[in-house]
């Protein structure tokens, strides 16, 4: 994915009959999921404790193709298009970060916008510049999500994946630059006391196991990631 390096502020300004105030702005991300010595539980698929540091904005994510053809012209925004949040004569709508108005002499050579009427986590509307609305049928599926404006920013994770006998096992999953997706993902197993609790380590994480079966873990984190340099 095409990371952000421009800082969204909020501003207005005028397109045609329009106003648009761009909405997202860049967010310092830091801390973990849980404080450490305090007793937590967690499902199995959950994630047991992250550890994170970047910056990044919110916004919304096409889960599926879209292509549309606006008389000569032709819009077109592939799955996995990052949208950000504007207000368009005050309405919410999101609009792509990339240029995705096909003209045919000029080529790509503007956004798109898009209004999701029903707030369903689908977009019915499309809207381009200067002030121009088509209906979208069917209408678009999306995601909230966030991407990360900045390099060396990090999240780290520990999910649990039940236990079998007497053996533990987790996922850990490390976002670098790229908090969508894992940059590495890693599957670890550990043998534990299941009648006392019993501490397990991975990297400079300590966690204590006080219970776990195949729906649920008792725990506490004594420790967590050290990061990166």
């Amino acid at each position: 994915m095409r990371k952000l390096y421009v800082l969204f502020i909020v501003i207005l300004f005028i397109s045609g009959c329009a106003s648009i105030q761009v909405v997202s702005t860049t967010k310092h991300r830091v801390g973990q999921s849980i404080e450490f010595d305090k007793i937590a539980t967690a499902n199995v698929g959950d994630v047991i404790f992250t550890q994170y540091n970047y910056f990044s904005i919110d916004g919304l994510i096409i889960t599926e193709s879209f292509s549309k053809r606006v008389r000569l012209s032709l819009v077109e925004v592939p799955a996995g298009t990052f949208l950000y949040e504007v207000l368009i004569d005050g309405t919410q709508a999101f609009c792509t970060q990339n240029l995705t108005y096909i003209d045919p002499l000029f080529g790509p050579s503007d956004i798109s916008c898009y209004f999701d009427n029903n707030h369903d986590n689908r977009f019915e509307t499309l809207w381009l510049k200067p002030a121009y609305t088509y209906a979208i049928s069917p209408p678009i599926p999306y995601k909230i999500t966030e991407i990360e404006t900045h390099s060396k920013g990090f999240k780290y994770e520990l999910l649990y994946n039940g236990i079998s006998e007497n053996i533990v096992r987790l996922t850990y999953r490390e976002f670098i630059d790229d908090t969508i997706r894992p940059a590495f993902q890693q599957e670890l197993s550990y043998t534990i006391n299941k009648n006392e609790p019993t501490t397990i380590s991975f990297r400079a994480v300590q966690i204590e196991v006080i219970s776990a079966d195949n729906n649920k873990i008792s725990y506490r984190v004594l420790t967590g990631f050290k990061s990166p340099d």
